[in-house]
């Protein structure tokens, strides 16, 4: 199943760059959540301040909420990169320990 990507936050990119590098490697891009929405890329900043898109995220557990670093890597991988290590989620349990 292809990614359906929706950002949230300011990167280095525009928003533009990043649908184009999205579509470009077979993903759909959505300026708003949808139900199809795959992963949400958000900055540590929107994270922290649990902006709308990312409370509704955790509610809906099909939604992978990651960093840019797991978009980074996947197209210059140019393969899927699991997510596990790029979850927000997961960020924020090992800086716990």
């Amino acid at each position: 199943k292809n990614a359906v990507i929706c950002f949230s936050g300011t990167f280095d990119e525009p928003a533009t760059t990043l649908q184009k590098w999205t579509e470009a490697n077979g993903g759909t891009h959505t300026r708003k959540l949808t139900p199809d929405t795959t992963h949400l890329i958000v900055s540590e900043a929107n994270w922290r301040a649990r902006v709308p898109e990312v409370t509704t995220a955790l509610e809906d557990a099909t939604i992978k909420i990651v960093n840019y670093e797991w978009f980074d890597d996947r197209l210059r991988l140019s393969t899927r990169v699991t997510e596990t290590k790029y979850l927000w989620l997961t960020i924020d349990a090992e800086q716990q320990k």
